[in-house]
């Protein structure tokens, strides 16, 4: 078995090979190895598959469980979305009262200077007029009293 060269792993592979088939130098023994080998294959072959078919249940459980939270997420989004309208809606609702809001505050800020600018004119017509009547007022006391003059016998016109 010392020898060098290619020989050394032919060598050991033959003294192998030779070991084996010396052990099963019957051919019955040699079907009772290959059918050990056989079972052997089978209950790994049965593990394997007990294996996979765990791995498959799991995977299956977990697929599951995200399709149930994909399910969940795609309702909310669903609500959120109708949320999202309606406020939207009610935004461009707010946006469109303000907007009137602001014209008819305009309106009204005109309105009003101009309701002032007229109630500014008519107290200044009122006390022109005012004026005038206490001057007619005046005349008509004056008036009065020249003919509480002339009216009263006994005394002179002149006085």
């Amino acid at each position: 078995m010392r020898v060098r060269g290619i020989m050394t792993v032919m060598g050991r592979a033959g003294v192998l090979s030779f070991c084996l088939f010396a052990a099963c130098a019957h051919r019955n023994e040699l079907n009772l190895l290959e059918r050990e080998k056989l079972q052997f294959r089978a209950e790994n072959e049965r593990i394997r598959a007990e294996d996979l078919e765990d791995k498959y249940q799991q995977q299956k459980r977990k697929a599951d469980r995200l399709s149930a939270e994909l399910l969940a997420l795609e309702q909310d989004r669903d609500r959120l979305y109708g949320e999202y309208d309606m406020l939207r809606g009610e935004t461009v609702r707010l946006e469109r009262d303000v907007k009137v809001a602001g014209e008819k505050r305009e309106g009204l800020t005109k309105a009003l200077g101009e309701a002032k600018a007229e109630a500014a004119r008519l107290q200044a017509e009122l006390e022109a007029e005012r004026k005038r009547i206490a001057g007619i007022e005046e005349q008509l006391r004056a008036a009065q009293a020249k003919q509480q003059e002339l009216v009263s016998p006994g005394k002179p016109a002149s006085e």
